[in-house]
């Protein structure tokens, strides 16, 4: 098991049925798949709303990147695309305008709630914890060999990480925390 700072979770959320977008577009990541994906400047440039260099977004691929992939400076150019994906943007039509979403689309396949997405997260977690309790576990230092005890006590002789251990955490899981 890897850590992590954080997660992004932007479409997954936007997937749920409290989210404030259009169905259309959530029935299209629901059907997305990573591959599926673009990652470009096309759509700020449409949008008129540039971003610095290194800060691209990734989006469901659709018509209106595959025609101007490879041609954004064309695409500068040309204000009758910018209101043709501005229209699109109105009228919900996905095959011009952009859904945002990355290539974790295809862990989604559905629209749940927003708490049932919480849920989930948090029971996969509780699993993934779980299931690491018995390879990692933080020992007091009467736990620890006779060896790291004599002396001057040091960071080392009040903790240690042990592999393998069957001891118990004082923790509560985390599902009893999220319910």
């Amino acid at each position: 098991m890897l850590g992590a700072d954080g997660v992004l979770m932007g479409p997954r959320f936007y997937a749920t049925k409290e989210a404030a977008g259009s169905p259309e577009a959530k029935d299209r990541i629901v059907a997305g798949e990573g591959d599926g994906t673009i990652r470009s400047i096309i759509f700020d440039i449409a949008r008129q709303n540039i971003w610095p260099s290194p800060y691209t977004g990734r989006v469901l691929n659709n018509d209106f990147s595959k025609k101007w992939r490879g041609r954004e400076t064309e695409l500068l150019q040309r204000s009758d695309e910018v209101k043709r994906f501005a229209e699109a943007q109105n009228e919900d039509d996905f095959d011009t305008a952009a859904v945002i979403a990355g290539e974790t689309a295809d862990l989604i396949s559905d629209i749940p709630s927003a708490k049932v997405v919480v849920h989930r997260v948090a029971k996969q977690a509780s699993a993934l914890l779980d299931g690491a309790t018995n390879r990692y576990k933080i020992h007091d230092r009467l736990d620890l060999p006779a060896i790291f005890r004599p002396g001057k006590p040091t960071a080392m002789e009040f903790w240690q990480i042990s592999i393998g251990s069957e001891k118990s955490s004082t923790a509560p899981p985390l599902s009893d925390i999220c319910g």
